[in-house]
């Protein structure tokens, strides 16, 4: 039934009944009316007919006993809204719902987009990552990438930057600044673990398993691949020291100008020949003394392959020497026990010891690094007679023809036991200044 022009005091006298009618509005607003629930709801709507049906297209609560609504001036401006969306054949309903579905899927975009960015991967993160893979791993470098991320990356990315925003420009930048100290080995360093980090970032993504991963890092490409290394040729190490440095050297460390856990480490470098990470990050609870080795598990290794290193008398003793040194974990810990040294702090010794400066009342030594003894110790037991096979064997170099890959499985054990006993009877020879024994030498030919 039509009405006059609605107005408040006429909508707010419409009373509730038991079944719903309309009122619709006898003014120049056409199909504005409101509807009455049985519970005493008011509703306006705008009534039309669109092909031939009649329909109804709800234009908000009237507002009651203080709740919130539509007030009758708006509902009217959008009834004649409508109105005009009808004259252009367009369904006001329709048009309603498909813009309401465009706001919807508005907002699941925005959604999308504000969880992919929480997602994406800063370049911290994927630092954090990837030394945390290494150190998982059991490798010490893990410590090297932290600290190039801090001393050489975030100065130049900032803490927040996505990984998937690193472009080369910011790798030449970089790598530039390392450059412009006039460290080129270290820029090879930075330029080789930034390369792998990206690389261990694509990997991530693309593995299955980290498909439900908080964090993701949208790498399209790797950005220092492209980029070349600062130094294309790295000085090959040349450096090993004679029998008479050898002897020389061990003379000195027994003096007590260094700390006993750095004379521990040189001497296990020359006594053993393994690598000095290795050594640094060795337990206790790896030697046996009663079978007389020392087994490192392939978590521990280079090449990722279990290596036994063979003991002698002269092992025994040196590290017996070091124990008073060590605490119930870490042969070689830091002061507080939390962990074995780093690389560093015997890097640091050893340049003091081979130069201790003017003020020092030591005596300087011809200069070598951690590194050399490892070489040193190649070169004179070849010297003494081992073969080149049981020595890349005592030092776990990675042997890469294919019997060795995949077949032989054999710890040739008693052979390398067989070889360092040559060793530390020819190093305990020349320590003490004696001739070593003729039969030191014999190894050669019987391997």
């Amino acid at each position: 039934m039509p009405t006059k022009v609605f107005t408040d005091e006429y909508i707010k006298s419409l009373k509730p009944t038991d079944k719903p009618y309309k009122r619709m509005e006898n003014g120049s607003d056409r199909g504005f009316g409101v509807q009455v629930s049985p519970g005493g709801t008011k509703t306006f709507i705008f009534a039309y007919k669109i092909d031939g049906k009649r329909r109804y297209y709800p234009l908000g609560k009237y507002p009651m006993g203080g709740k919130p609504g539509t007030a009758l001036a708006d509902a009217r401006q959008d009834c004649r809204d409508a109105r005009i969306l009808l004259d252009k054949g367009v369904d006001p309903k329709a048009h309603k719902k498909a813009v309401e579905d465009q706001r919807r899927l508005a907002e699941q975009e925005e959604e999308r987009k504000r969880k992919e960015a929480e997602m994406k991967g800063s370049v911290k993160q994927l630092f954090d990552t990837y030394a945390g893979a290494m150190e998982q791993d059991g490798k010490p470098s893990h410590k090297q990438v932290r600290h190039i991320y801090s001393h050489d990356i975030e100065p130049v990315l900032g803490a927040d930057m996505k990984a998937n925003e690193v472009q080369p420009h910011h790798v030449k930048q970089i790598l530039h600044r390392v450059i412009e100290r006039g460290a080129m080995t270290k820029a090879n360093r930075v330029h080789q673990y930034m390369r792998a980090a990206f690389r261990f970032g694509i990997e991530h993504d693309n593995d299955p398993k980290n498909m439900k991963s908080d964090v993701l890092f949208f790498l399209e490409f790797n950005p220092v691949r492209d980029v070349p290394k600062p130094l294309k040729r790295e000085a090959v190490g040349e450096r090993e020291l004679s029998t008479e440095e050898i002897k020389k050297l061990w003379g000195r460390l027994d003096e007590g100008h260094i700390h006993p856990s750095t004379v521990g480490v040189i001497k296990m470098m020359l006594a053993t020949g393994q690598r000095l990470g290795e050594i640094l990050h060795s337990e206790w609870s790896e030697f046996d003394f009663e079978g007389m080795k020392w087994e490192l598990s392939a978590r521990r290794t280079k090449n990722n392959r279990a290596h036994v290193v063979p003991l002698t008398e002269f092992h025994r003793l040196l590290l017996e020497e070091i124990r008073p040194y060590s605490d119930k974990k870490w042969v070689f810990p830091k002061k507080d026990g939390s962990e074995p040294r780093n690389i560093d702090s015997i890097s640091q010794a050893v340049a003091r010891f081979c130069n201790p400066g003017p003020k020092s009342k030591n005596k300087p030594f011809p200069k070598f690094v951690p590194r050399d003894l490892r070489r040193t110790w190649k070169t004179r037991t070849g010297e003494i007679g081992l073969s080149k096979e049981i020595r890349d064997r005592l030092q776990n170099h990675a042997l890469t023809d294919v019997s060795s890959q995949h077949y032989d499985r054999y710890d040739y054990l008693p052979q390398k036991r067989q070889a360092m006993e040559a060793w530390t009877a020819w190093l305990e020879a020349v320590i003490k200044g004696e001739k070593p024994k003729a039969n030191v030498v014999a190894l050669r030919q019987q391997s």
